[in-house]
């Protein structure tokens, strides 16, 4: 299935997004977030790995690592990553984070694959890559160099391998896609030894396993199955290998599990962008996390169990407070003539890498929904430098105008000339032409006139300021014409 957008004048389409069925036999030649691309913190806390680039924590700059695919795990160390497919002739890839560097490549035609999984183990040593075709493939573990685990019956589909802290357990979730047509158990989900010997079989599904996670410590197992109709998440005991309850987090196939740091909650998110905290010990829902409306396509809690990062299908990535169950501010990112990031927190502030033109981002007011104002026009009440570091450090920011307190007219603005300096060669002189501006709203039902004068007048070159007017701040003298 694809949607695609078009020019509302010429009637021409513009772009298309493809979201298919992966089972589907129509393959797209690009995958256009398919799955959602996946985030994590890094086992420092130092940054948040999502979108193809490293959000820096601290506030020293985020930097785009690469054009990525689709699928992707970091290390929990952040020194390597695997990069998946963006088509689906790519080749998997292995990288050294901190030289930005290619290590080592898997090429594609050694799996004969339609979708590959990926995993690291806490230790690095594992760079798991599961791949299936139809039921000719096999249920493995495989290395980044080339050793192999296998699993068990081969027509079983890995669809999530969790690994507990010291890498010496891990746990496979998954099953038989034909199974429910030969009459036999579809539903996979076992405990191992690192060697690939068996520890546990676990029992009590009764579809195929979609997701599963294991605690920090390896004592406690969760995972889910279900539905569009109902799910069921079964809470274990590693130890023991028995069920110790069941969850019911209501319409959705479960796609993310994962434990807190200190094992005492347990997080599920579902394919309608559902997310619930349950309380461990007395499996009470503790709160839900309430943005996403898509597939949750993964969930992160950082190193001291403070925040949240939930990512899910062709959306943004929001940054939670796991105390309060609110969201802290949003991650977006796109791509126009060059990788654009954005921060976003709930009252509106930004911060952005990109403040002379931002295409896909605009202001909406309710008043006048039709005519989409630039990002940039309320950027000295709004715009935040390293706004996601100060979030998270709990700062206390100043009060702003709400919107509808603007002046959302715009003086007219052009250059008309621009010449090189003849005592500074790399230098040159740009001449800007102002004016006022008028324009007509609706505020409570009656049109008002609304006109502006001429401040914080701008230069930028390549989204970078390079200059501005008037130095101290006041507006800038435009004669009446």
């Amino acid at each position: 299935m694809s949607i695609a957008v078009f020019n509302p004048e010429s009637a021409k389409k513009e772009y298309e997004f493809y979201m298919g069925s992966p089972y589907s036999d129509h393959k797209p030649r690009e995958l256009v977030n398919f799955f959602g691309s996946k985030g994590q913190f890094t086992a420092d806390g130092l940054y948040v790995m999502w979108g193809g680039m490293f959000w820096d924590l601290l506030g020293n700059g985020n930097s785009f690592f690469s054009d990525l695919g689709t699928l992707y795990a970091l290390s929990p160390g952040g020194r390597y990553l695997l990069t998946g497919r963006k088509k689906w002739s790519d080749n998997i890839d292995h990288w050294d984070v901190i030289k930005k560097k290619k290590i080592h490549e898997m090429p594609s035609d050694k799996f004969h694959v339609n979708f590959p999984y990926l995993w690291f183990s806490p230790n690095d040593e594992y760079r798991v890559v599961h791949s299936q075709d139809g039921l000719q493939g096999k249920m493995q573990i495989r290395t980044i160099n080339e050793e192999v685990l296998n699993l068990g019956d081969p027509s079983l589909f890995l669809l999530n391998v969790a690994f507990s802290s010291d890498s010496e357990f891990f746990v496979t979730a998954g099953g038989d896609f034909m199974g429910q047509y030969r009459e036999r158990p579809n539903a996979h989900l076992c405990l191992w030894k690192r060697d690939g010997k068996i520890i546990h079989d676990l029992k009590g599904h009764n579809q195929i396993v979609t997701v599963a996670a294991l605690s920090a410590d390896g004592k406690q197992i969760a995972s889910a199955h279900g539905d569009q109709l109902d799910s069921t998440v079964i809470m274990w005991d590693a130890g023991s290998g028995r069920e110790r309850y069941r969850l019911k987090p209501g319409k959705g196939t479960p796609t993310v599990l994962a434990f807190s740091p200190d094992g005492n909650t347990l997080l599920t998110g579902n394919e309608f962008g559902r997310i619930i905290l349950y309380d461990v010990s007395t499996a009470n829902q503790k709160m839900e996390l309430i943005a996403h409306h898509g597939n949750v396509s993964s969930a992160s809690f950082s190193p001291d169990g403070r925040f949240i990062l939930t990512t899910a299908d062709t959306e943004s990535a929001y940054v939670w407070s796991a105390a309060a169950g609110k969201w802290l501010c949003k991650l977006s990112r796109f791509y126009d003539d060059g990788w654009t990031w954005l921060v976003l927190s709930p009252d509106g502030r930004f911060d952005t890498n990109n403040l002379e033109e931002i295409k896909g981002i605009h202001w909406i007011m309710p008043d006048d929904p039709l005519r989409p104002l630039p990002l940039e026009i309320f950027m000295r009440d709004y715009y935040e430098p390293r706004l996601l570091p100060r979030i998270l450090d709990g700062e206390e920011f100043r009060p702003i105008r709400a919107l509808q307190d603007l002046n959302r007219v715009q003086p007219e603005v052009k250059i008309t000339r621009i010449e090189a300096q003849k005592n500074a060669p790399d230098k040159v002189s740009v001449t800007v032409e102002v004016s006022k501006a008028k324009g007509e709203f609706l505020q409570e039902d009656k049109k008002v006139t609304l006109e502006t004068g001429v401040y914080d007048l701008r230069l930028f070159r390549d989204g970078q300021l390079v200059s501005y007017e008037p130095q101290k701040g006041g507006g800038i003298a435009v004669p009446n014409i």
